[in-house]
Formats: C-alpha cells, structure tokens, sequence
C-alpha cells in the first residue's frame, strides 16, 4: 500500500505541520494496510509526502514497483450524485493525470469509483 500526503503551500506554516502531515498519513496508510492483512494478503506501507500529487506519484511509483514488479496501483475517484461546475473542477483531473503519467512509465494503474452522497443541509 502507499499513500502520498499532499503538502499545501499556501496552509504550510512549518515543521509542525509536516510532522502532524506525516502522522495522519502514516495512520491512514496503516488502517489500509491491516484491512489487506486481516483478508489474508501480504501488506506493506510505503508513504512520501509532495507539493504536487501527479509528479509525487509519477516519482514513488517505480520505487514501489521496482521491488514488487507485479504491483498494480489504485487511486480513487469522486463520483458525487449529484454534480456541479464545481465538483467537476475541483475532483475530477488529478487522477487522470496520475494515470496517464504512470501508464506513460508501463505501470499498471486502475481507477476506482468512490461515491459520494451530499447530506441536505
């Protein structure tokens, strides 16, 4: 398993943050990694935090596959039931651009579906 913590520039205020960054991915990375054991597979976490999702993927990703060839990667999508100009602009190129820059470096990568339901306010 491997996740990448995004680091924001314009809410970054120090080392701190890159600390608190670090924990929240590490214990996100870990509640994945013990579903995957708890079903009977070999798991293991591999975390790295970046500026910018694409290039921090395009970069972690042959690491990861150069030690585990037959690694297939997953990166979810939002699919909101009800969608907007919005929603559209702000959740639907950054996996895109991943899979295209990790198909670009022949690594297997699969989208999957996460639905979304906006609760009525």
């Amino acid at each position: 398993m491997d996740e990448l913590g995004l680091i924001d520039a314009g809410t970054f205020k120090g080392v701190d943050e890159v600390d608190n960054l670090q924990g929240h991915v590490k214990k996100e990375l870990d509640s994945y990694v013990d579903f995957v054991r708890k079903h009977g597979y070999y798991g293991e976490g591999i975390s790295a935090l970046s500026h910018d999702v694409v290039e921090g993927s395009a970069a972690l990703a042959p690491k990861i596959q150069e030690r585990f060839p037959q690694a297939v990667f997953f990166m979810g999508q939002l699919v909101f039931a009800e969608e907007s100009f919005f929603s559209r602009l702000f959740h639907n190129n950054t996996v895109f651009a991943v899979q295209r820059r990790l198909y670009h470096l022949g690594i297997p990568f699969i989208i999957m579906p996460v639905r979304v339901k906006m609760r009525a306010e």
